[in-house]
């Protein structure tokens, strides 16, 4: 009878918890999810304190159901002042069990206490989505990614402005058979004592831990906790839930360590750690030496002893109020069909939420800035009128001075080289004359100028989908010489868009398919063409691939964690397939000289895509750049150094920007790359001329030549030809720069020509 009852305990213990906090992580934090995008410390502050309130409800269930009596000595956890926690796992219920420590000695510690955890557990429906909500720190067994989010957590934690006080289990895991024997080989092959009553504490997470809180100034005291099972020992939830047996008591003593008191270096903390667990041992062993009914901790500390029977009204009100919510909740759910399907949305919406940012808590806190204020009625006027611009003046002069240069491509391909690259390069200051008249943006521009005599390749983080669109405003800062050079590596899809996509193929531009065995010739031929056609371009590349959006960021992330790989905040993964064979075959035909390693960086707005800029008016009020120019000869000359190479800078270019996004907005600069130069970001009074003889040139063309759209028939005849033209060479050649590169073979029959492979492509 008594192992039945028992296991009815068990069982409505697991009932209860997962019923209440799968229903009140749907009904009661859902609604508050859109404050983690408006305020997010409003956010932190509701879900500290609900999770804290459903806190109790465990532990009142603890003294209620099963009757566990908490003795509770040493010194008293502060609940106003940051700290970090540590503390001996003996079983995968220590943490469960410290609630009610925690609540004996101050209720509100329930609202601040963190607990480090396994990653794994975040993916309970209902418990594991509070304890996300609650910003607990869920860490991989991966170190890389682990160091990641251990720095990205306490940023979060001293940025929001909340003092929170870190559990710790420095060894790692709880002190069952398998982790016991572990635990001996090391101790055996590093000729350390054999421990009785704990495991070897795993230092390099505590070190990094604690050194990082200390550059964050969160941390004031260590708290070392010791607990005891004076009388039954219950390894995880599984025995609990299925036996119902759970300890009769439960021992907790704290004492409180001042930072200061332990060493800076990452050595000498290790040190520290070692030594306060081999006393631990002591005390472990003193404490179990004595008959059961016996056991107790000495008191450290101050020597404090907090009452075994636990007083108050406190648990009964929590008790109470969920089982009484949660019951309604449940008939809610039952009788109407709305709350059925509110209920599907929710849970979509915590998978969907974990999916895209690795769980609820890692999108409430990011050092890049946001996607800017709702749009007014002006912002979307300017919007409007750039999309316009950009859309008229693309077109109609693709069609008005570029469809005439056509017998160039096979009469004198050299030539029509030329003429285009300074036309479509003239066209090129128009977007930056509009993005700095329209919407006062600024550019920081910094590091080393980027030569137009010179072939290069140009290698940028791809943070939003306008990065390309904002580096002209860079390069007309540098030499405006530079965009009639630039040549840019784009999806193949925007070849399609007419007028800016017609003469970004008429600019041979590098348009890519993402499949590899269409892009190798497409690169190819189009390195061959730029070497032998007499110009000096120099190459922008984005080696992650595509820019950094949730979705892509989910996917590199998936990567990443199935790869072993170190997670990125800032960037992503390189695809150094690429960079690979374009760098080598540029190295091949002897046209490259430098490597230009650009970091882009947006301070105070986010603005990730062309349909931000163009239907929401939205727009950065400065932009960063900073360039490295790289000599190619000093680069690994194999394919494999070459993606090692690659790899390390992007590891590099991720310190850069976190560093960059920690700072205060106002601070917020890249430091100069190279030779250290610094373009004025306010433009000179010779800049400003040129943009606005650009802009005045393009607009009043694009409005002679719709006048004469709208009254010259012939025009209209000629403009429908035109678009023929390009719809047909598309067709045949797979766009205007295959054309290109088809006659410009045809006239150098020492290259076999390639118009047939890329109209199959």
């Amino acid at each position: 009878m008594t192992a039945f009852l028992n296991r009815a305990r068990g069982g409505l213990f697991a009932v209860l918890l997962f019923l209440t906090s799968f229903l009140g992580a749907i009904f009661i934090l859902v609604p508050f999810f859109p404050f983690i995008f408006i305020r997010p410390t409003i956010w932190r502050h509701c879900a500290d304190k609900l999770v804290g309130y459903w806190l109790t409800f465990p532990a009142a269930l603890c003294e209620f159901l099963f009757g566990i009596k908490f003795h509770i000595t040493g010194d008293p956890i502060v609940f106003a002042e940051p700290a970090l926690i540590i503390m001996n796992h003996r079983t995968r219920l220590d943490w469960l069990f410290f609630w009610n420590a925690l609540y004996k000695i101050d209720p509100w510690l329930l609202t601040t206490e963190k607990i480090s955890l396994k990653a794994s557990l975040k993916l309970i429906p209902g418990a594991g989505w509070a304890m996300g909500c609650d910003s607990f720190m869920f860490l991989h067994r991966n170190w890389e990614m682990d160091k990641r989010n251990i720095e990205k957590m306490i940023a979060y934690y001293k940025d929001i402005g909340q003092n929170y006080q870190l559990l710790l289990f420095p060894e790692g895991t709880d002190r069952g058979t398998r982790s016991v024997d572990i635990s001996r080989s090391f101790a055996e092959k590093n000729n350390l004592p054999f421990y009785d009553y704990l495991l070897h504490p795993r230092t390099t997470g505590f070190t990094f831990l604690l050194k990082h809180m200390r550059q964050k100034n969160y941390a004031m005291n260590i708290y070392d906790v010791t607990v005891g099972y004076p009388d039954e020992i219950v390894a995880n939830e599984v025995d609990l839930i299925s036996t119902g047996v759970t300890p009769r008591n439960v021992h907790f003593d704290i004492r409180k360590v001042a930072i200061s008191e332990v060493p800076e270096d990452d050595d000498g903390a290790a040190k520290w750690l070692s030594k306060l667990w081999s006393d631990k041992e002591g005390i472990l062993r003193k404490f179990y030496s004595k008959p059961p009914a016996d056991r107790a901790f000495t008191p450290s500390g101050i020597g404090a002893k907090w009452p075994v029977e636990t007083t108050g009204w406190g648990r009964y009100a929590a008790f109470a109020f969920w089982i009484l919510t949660t019951t309604m909740w449940a008939v809610f759910i039952y009788q109407f069909f709305a709350v059925k399907v509110y209920t599907i949305a929710c849970i979509a919406l915590y998978i969907g939420i974990h999916r895209r940012y690795g769980g609820v808590e890692l999108p409430v806190k990011m050092g890049e800035p946001d996607d800017g204020p709702p749009p007014t009625v002006l912002d979307r006027v300017r919007g409007l009128t750039f999309t316009v611009v950009l859309f008229m003046s693309s077109l109609l002069g693709t069609i008005y001075i570029l469809i005439p240069l056509f017998p160039l491509v096979v009469l004198s391909p050299k030539w029509w080289r030329k003429i285009v690259d300074r036309l479509i390069g003239f066209w090129l200051t128009l977007p930056p004359s509009l993005i700095s008249f329209l919407f006062g943006a600024k550019f920081r521009v910094t590091g080393d100028p980027v030569l137009s005599n010179e072939p290069a390749l140009i290698i940028m983080n791809h943070r939003t989908r306008l990065d390309w669109l904002f580096f002209w405003n860079a390069l007309y800062k540098i030499d405006p010489l530079l965009l009639t050079t630039e040549k840019i590596s784009l999806k193949a899809i925007l070849r399609l868009i007419p007028g800016a996509g017609w003469a970004m193929g008429a600019n041979s531009f590098l348009f890519l398919d993402r499949l590899w065995e269409k892009d190798e010739k497409r690169l190819e031929d189009m390195i061959d063409y730029y070497a032998n056609v007499g110009a000096q371009y120099q190459i922008l590349l984005f080696p992650e691939g595509t820019d950094k959006c949730h979705r892509a960021t989910a996917r590199c992330r998936a990567f990443a964690e199935k790869k072993g790989l170190q997670q990125y905040e800032y960037i992503m993964h390189p695809k150094t397939t690429g960079f690979v064979y374009l760098l080598q075959k540029m190295r091949k035909v002897n046209y490259i000289k430098y490597v230009y390693d650009v970091t882009v960086a947006f301070p105070d707005r986010m603005v990730q895509s062309e349909t931000d800029i163009m239907l929401k008016g939205a727009c950065p009020k400065t932009v960063h750049f900073d360039i490295r120019r790289l000599d190619v000869d000093r680069l690994p000359e194999s394919d494999e150094g070459l993606a090692k190479w690659l790899i390390a800078l992007w590891k590099d270019k991720e310190d850069i920007l976190r560093e960059y996004y920690e700072k205060p907005l106002e601070e917020r600069q890249l430091q100069p790359s190279g030779e250290g130069i610094v373009w004025p970001i306010e433009d000179s009074v010779g800049e400003r001329a040129g943009l606005l003889f650009a802009f005045s040139f393009w607009l009043l063309t694009t409005l002679m030549w719709i006048w004469f759209l709208w009254t010259v028939g012939g025009m209209r005849w000629y403009f429908i030809l035109s678009c023929c033209v390009y719809a047909l060479l598309y067709r045949v050649y797979g766009g205007v720069e295959w054309f290109a590169v088809s006659e410009w073979k045809r006239a150098n029959p020492i290259h076999p020509t390639c118009a047939e492979d890329h109209k199959k492509i």
